[in-house]
């Protein structure tokens, strides 16, 4: 199980922080790659193996893709792939399938499934089955059907792996009532919390002020309690949110863009061999394009995390950590005058 502890604590809410489970330590913040079938650009098999040849240390599948992508046998060699990526020090998060089941409109998936898949792999962290549409539901019903999903979710814990409390609310202002009256009546939903990024605010200083809300409600139970924001993979959204208290993310920016280091903004795929860039994988000779566009993607991610990181460890403050980025300086500006009222 997850062993994590606050090494340093940051400007504002944010922590510099070291995690151990399944043996294998990291630091956060920390963002994974995601890899999902509803919002795909390339192959599920392809975009795996780009993280395990990089490779990337951090990622995260649904298990809703790993069940409808594959038949029996190539399931198990899909499994097995991502058991050996895991054993040479990377971490492996197993997602719920709840993302693909409502954004695909389908209905070819169930706690049954899920079950199914979760105990057959190995995975580091796994998120709780979650709730389906909360916004169709009274809080009385939300509460009651959350707490039974994440009791029947805990207990398929197997190989030491982190189980994940992934919250789903249908009001901002509801968000950390839910997550009080989960955690208060068993801490060990407080290890490692996660939201998604569209529950908890319809701009950057609401996500802002929730996540702050979030991290005074989970430090009430558990000061080294991590929080996770499920699909935030913008620079500046991940900035804002760790120096509110958030620990980790993911999304699937890195597969559907390019994202120019000269603005930090995300651009047409297509366009990585027009951009200004002297990475190791915009440098290398002999590379399929799409195959150069994640890892240049990828290898940005790893250093402005490290740089998130090495700024939260000296006390900088967040604004000013902006203003050192390649960013468009008058979104700086303009976010300093609001964040300041």
């Amino acid at each position: 199980m997850l062993d994590s502890k606050v090494l340093k604590y940051g400007n504002d809410n944010s922590r510099l922080c070291q995690a151990n489970v399944r043996g294998k330590k990291f630091l956060t913040p920390v963002y994974f790659a995601s890899i999902t079938t509803a919002s795909i650009r390339g192959s599920l098999g392809a975009l795996i193996d780009a993280i395990y040849e990089l490779p990337y240390p951090n990622l995260l599948v649904s298990t809703y893709d790993i069940y409808h992508s594959y038949d029996e046998v190539n399931r198990k060699k899909i499994t097995d792939l991502l058991k050996q990526y895991s054993l040479t020090g990377n971490f492996v998060f197993a997602d719920s399938g709840i993302f693909e089941l409502n954004t695909l409109k389908r209905n070819d998936w169930s706690y049954d499934l899920y079950e199914k898949i979760i105990t057959s792999m190995e995975y580091d962290f796994f998120a709780s089955y979650d709730v389906e549409s909360p916004s169709s539901k009274e809080y009385s019903e939300l509460l009651s059907l959350t707490n039974q999903r994440l009791v029947k979710s805990l207990s398929l814990s197997n190989g030491g792996g982190q189980f994940m409390t992934l919250f789903r609310t249908f009001n901002i202002a509801e968000t950390s009532k839910l997550i009080e009256d989960v955690i208060s009546s068993n801490n060990e939903y407080s290890s490692y919390v996660a939201v998604t990024e569209r529950d908890i605010g319809k701009n950057l200083l609401d996500n802002y002020r929730s996540i702050k809300k979030i991290r005074e409600t989970v430090n009430k139970y558990n000061s080294n309690g991590l929080i996770h924001v499920l699909g935030c993979g913008d620079p500046i959204s991940m900035a804002v949110m760790s120096y509110a208290g958030a620990d980790s993310f993911d999304s699937v920016d890195w597969n559907r863009w390019v994202i120019n280091p000269n603005t930090m903004e995300s651009e047409n795929i297509t366009h990585i061999n027009i951009i200004d860039c002297d990475c190791e994988a915009c440098t290398e000779k002999i590379m399929d394009d799409r195959d150069r566009a994640y890892k240049h993607n990828l290898l940005l991610y790893r250093r402005y995390i490290e740089d998130l990181r090495y700024a939260i460890g000296s006390g900088i403050p967040l604004i000013t950590f902006l203003k050192e980025r390649n960013i468009d300086q008058k979104k700086i500006t303009k976010m300093e005058t609001i964040f300041n009222k």
